[in-house]
């Protein structure tokens, strides 16, 4: 059962021959329907929902780094320079940039791709078997990591199946109706567990994250930054009173898991109190167009 969750994951992100997708921008659509599909089937599933808002907004900072890529290539495309040194002073900057830019975009995939194929599966399991199998049969998962696509960058960092506490607290807590609990539990597996271990902790990562929160806090005159938030609508740009942002200040660093365990905790809570509220409608449209979205991509 655990293979058969494993291989439908695969299938949200493969073409047509069962061959990985090669474009990051279509598996992360994939990603995000993926999540909002399992939210529109049982709405207990609160972590899922966020989640297609979350993954969005890293087809957002894809999105982003190509355009800051192309932005800094046409500037050292202007910038000639006389010789290799006078080329090198005109241009280290946007080189920085731009090379920055395209790792962390790379590193965002990596994280987006690895993190869906941990808990889509989970997900699926708890709907074939509910909580009595996940707690009887999570240890077992483990068995089927030579079978199932892990992506190789992320395994040489983290061993797919790990046994972790906060999948059985979380799906139990689901189980017993404390859904806002719920979104906590996993909401700590996944950012800490997972994404910390295959993306976060990356020397180069962090540099090239801290340098982005530097130019969003002193606002770099070339705009070559990405403002960090999470917005629970189908698109990219803020949206007053449906925008969580990161605290804009160079004092806190987004590859910190504390730091940014609160940033992903205000959005959970206000993500619960929209759904209790009038703006519930509106959320089951976005998360239905974010759906839609990635079954045409």
């Amino acid at each position: 059962m655990w293979l058969r969750c494993q291989q439908e994951a695969r299938k949200w992100v493969s073409d047509c021959n069962g061959k990985i997708l090669s474009d990051a921008m279509q598996i992360n659509r994939r990603i995000n329907a993926a999540y909002a599909h399992l939210w529109l089937t049982d709405r207990r599933f609160q972590w899922a929902g966020l989640a297609a808002f979350a993954s969005k907004q890293v087809g957002c900072g894809l999105l982003h780094a190509a355009k800051t890529s192309k932005a800094t290539l046409q500037r050292v495309r202007n910038h000639t320079g006389e010789d290799s040194a006078d080329f090198l002073s005109r241009n280290v900057f946007d080189l920085g940039v731009g090379a920055g830019a395209e790792y962390v975009a790379r590193q965002l995939a990596l994280g987006n791709l690895t993190l869906f194929l941990d808990i889509y599966p989970l997900h699926r399991f708890y709907m074939l078997r509910g909580f009595e199998g996940i707690r009887s049969c999570l240890a077992e998962r483990e068995a089927i990591k030579d079978l199932v696509f892990w992506p190789p960058e992320a395994r040489s960092k983290l061993v797919f199946g790990k046994f972790c506490k906060e999948i059985l607290t979380g799906f139990e807590q689901i189980e017993g109706g404390q859904i806002s609990e719920s979104v906590r539990s996993l909401a700590h597996h996944e950012p800490i567990n997972i994404l910390q271990k295959v993306i976060y902790d990356d020397p180069v990562t962090q540099k090239a994250l801290d340098s982005n929160q530097f130019a969003w806090v002193t606002k770099l005159p070339t705009g070559d930054y990405a403002e960090i938030q999470l917005t629970l609508s189908a698109g990219c740009s803020p949206k007053l009173g449906w925008t969580q942002w990161f605290a804009k200040s160079s004092d806190v660093h987004l590859w910190n898991k504390d730091d940014r365990m609160r940033f992903v905790i205000r959005a959970a809570d206000e993500f619960d109190r929209l759904l209790k509220g009038r703006a519930a409608g509106d959320l089951r449209k976005s998360i239905e167009e974010i759906y839609l979205l990635g079954e045409r991509g």
